[in-house]
This record gives structure tokens, sequence and C-alpha cells, in this order.
């Protein structure tokens, strides 16, 4: 009984990124973002369309870990370089905006680091993205570093 606890409390599930698709508000643009790895860890292939033909495709140095699709054309979201952090702080947190002909208009890091506070995940700590239709204003919603104060 007491090794069956053990095996469950010490059981850590590893988040996966799958190859995601995304489509524009207008149904105009398409987007695929293939990961290099299942954590997430490194580069990404992605390919962009509009009207069902290409528009661009690159390797991105990094994985967009969530991202959104503008009615412009506009990609932008987040990642990080070296995976998701699940347990400790590692690599950076990258934010991203890419044109609609593949050019990166922005491409902001930010170290990870570890949580002060006991069972929290690394900082910064996403929480969402929003990107408005024109592809000029994103949101990364993160998490207030300090539990504490909430929010």
């Amino acid at each position: 009984m007491l090794l069956s606890l053990l095996a469950q409390v010490t059981r850590v599930e590893i988040p996966v990124r799958q190859p995601y698709d995304l489509r524009s508000t207008n149904a105009e643009w398409s987007a695929h973002v293939d990961p290099s790895s299942q954590t997430g860890k490194g580069p990404c292939n992605v390919r962009v369309e509009h009207a069902g033909k290409l528009a661009w495709e690159a390797k991105l140095p990094y994985t967009l870990y969530e991202a959104e699709l503008s009615a412009s054309g506009h990609l932008a979201g987040y990642g990080f370089t070296e995976g998701l952090p699940w347990m400790a702080a590692r690599g950076e947190f990258v934010v991203a905006i890419v044109d609609p002909a593949g050019k990166t208009l922005l491409e902001a890091r930010e170290a990870m680091v570890d949580s002060p506070f006991v069972h929290h995940a690394p900082n910064p700590d996403p929480r969402g993205v929003f990107l408005a239709d024109e592809g000029r204003e994103l949101v990364v919603r993160v998490r207030n570093p300090d539990v504490n104060e909430g929010g």
C-alpha cells in the first residue's frame, strides 16, 4: 500500500505540445505551427497561407506555445526557448509578432525565474493571449508573480 501511494505521489506528467492550426476571424488566413519537440523546446516550423496560397513559411528559433492569427495576417503569441517550464525555470520566455509577409516585428525575451512560492510555476507564467484583428495590438496575460496578491 505504501509503495502504491509513493508511486502516485511521485508521478509527474510532462506537458506535451502537439502541432496545431490557427484560422483568422475572417477565415482568409490560416497557419500551421509544428513544434520540433513535444515539450515545446527549441524551434518550430510555421506555415501561413492566405486565401489558400502560401504566404510564408519559416523555422522560428522558439516554439510558439500559444498564438493567434489576425484578420490582417499577423501571427503573434508566446513561447519558451527550453519548453514549458513545468517544474523549474530554464531558458527564456519569448513574445513575438510576425507580419503577413513573414517578417518578425517583435521578439521580446525575458529570462525564466523560479517562483518564490513552493509548488508554483516559474515566472513569467502566461495565462492567455489576445491579438487585435489589425495585428497591431497584442496582449499576453501573465499571472502575478506574488501569488499572495492574486490576479
